[in-house]
Order: C-alpha cells, then sequence, then structure tokens
C-alpha cells in the first residue's frame, strides 16, 4: 500500500487534529516504514483539510479569550506566527497587538537563522524549504541560506521521494496520476534526473 493511501485509509481521522510531523512520527513508529511531515501534509492538502493549530493556553486566556496582556511576554521572543498558530489567530492580529507595545519584531537575520537550525534541525535535510517556511514564518530564501550554511542538499520535493522509483519504469502520465502532479512536472523531474522515459526503454 502506498503511503499516501495509507495516511487516507488509516490515519485520516488524525489528519488537523494533531501536527503532520506527528502523523509521520507515528507512521514511521507504528507502520516501520520512512515517512515524513511533507508527505502528510500534501495528503492533508489535498483532502482538503486545515492544518493543525495548538489552542490557545489556558494559562494566556480569561473566560475564553486571549489574555494579551500574558501573550505580550512572547513578543519579540518569537516570530508573529508561530504566536499566532499558538493562540489561533492572525498573524495581522499579533502584529498590531505588539506595534501597540512598541515591542520590536522578531526579525534579525541571524536570530532567525538560529531558530531554524534549533527547531528545525531534523527537517532541513528531508522537508522542502516551503514547507519549513510556512511552519516557521521564516521566508524560503533564509532556510536556503541555513541549508547552504550547513551544507546540507536541498531534498527532492516529497511526491518524487514518494514516486521517484517509477520514473522511466512507467508512463510520466502515471506517475502523475498517482503523485496528483501534472505530466509536464514529472516529465521535467525525470529529465532533470536524467532517467530516459519510459517509451525509450520499450523500444531498447
Amino acid at each position: 500500500m502506498k503511503k499516501n493511501e495509507l495516511i487516507k485509509e488509516k490515519y485520516k481521522k488524525l489528519l488537523g487534529t494533531v501536527s503532520d510531523a506527528e502523523i509521520a512520527r507515528r507512521i514511521v513508529e507504528q507502520e516501520k516504514i520512512e515517512c515524513t511531515a511533507a508527505t502528510v501534509s500534501l495528503v492533508r492538502r489535498n483532502l482538503g483539510i486545515s492544518p493543525f493549530r495548538e489552542v490557545s493556553k489556558p494559562h494566556y486566556t480569561v473566560r475564553g479569550k486571549i489574555d494579551w496582556n500574558k501573550v505580550s511576554e512572547l513578543f519579540g521572543t518569537m516570530h508573529d506566527a508561530e504566536i499566532a498558530r499558538q493562540f489561533n489567530c492572525s498573524r495581522e492580529c499579533v502584529r498590531q497587538k505588539r506595534d501597540e507595545l512598541g515591542i520590536p519584531k522578531f526579525s534579525s537575520i541571524e536570530s532567525q537563522k538560529e531558530y531554524i537550525k534549533n527547531e528545525f534541525a531534523d527537517c532541513l535535510a528531508e522537508e522542502t524549504a516551503e514547507w519549513i517556511a510556512e511552519e516557521s514564518g521564516c521566508r524560503i530564501q533564509l532556510i536556503r541560506d541555513v541549508r547552504r550554511e550547513l551544507g546540507i542538499p536541498t531534498p527532492p520535493p516529497s511526491w518524487i521521494r514518494e514516486y521517484g522509483d517509477l520514473l522511466g519504469k512507467v508512463t510520466d502520465r502515471e506517475v502523475a496520476e498517482k503523485a496528483d502532479k501534472s505530466i509536464s512536472c514529472v516529465r521535467a523531474a525525470r529529465i532533470k534526473l536524467g532517467i530516459p522515459s519510459y517509451a525509450s526503454t520499450l523500444i531498447d
């Protein structure tokens, strides 16, 4: 059974209720197969399920509403996007509250790089820069810069990790249908990897 089918069949109820990384961890632990958060994320998005967002913590709420006086303790210590995710509100709302208090944003390039290195160390070699950027609130280029500084090569997209073994063994159309990608996307990836088309192998 393919990973995306496994996720849909056995882990669909978890999608959106816990983080993609947590689901991937459970699959690795319970199914004894490799699985990344990016693979889970792809399946979740294809199913139209919103990502998990940690609910507001009781310590920071009063009668079910966010206590901004207490949340303000976090301003400037992490990204607005991260605070917004933790308290289930918009990044803009956090920014406005922070600006009202005159607290500078957590924005120094070096501090962001340290944040990525510390909090996403295990993801840099496996997940796409786009996925890490979405989860961290940092720019995609910054993720790429961190990878370059650490000498970590850019990992292939999750769909290639999932279906790369099929490239050249079946038609690009078949791979495209399984990976939910366009034929041109699959063809371009196959050519970039130097893999001959399925049709050419038949001729040989």
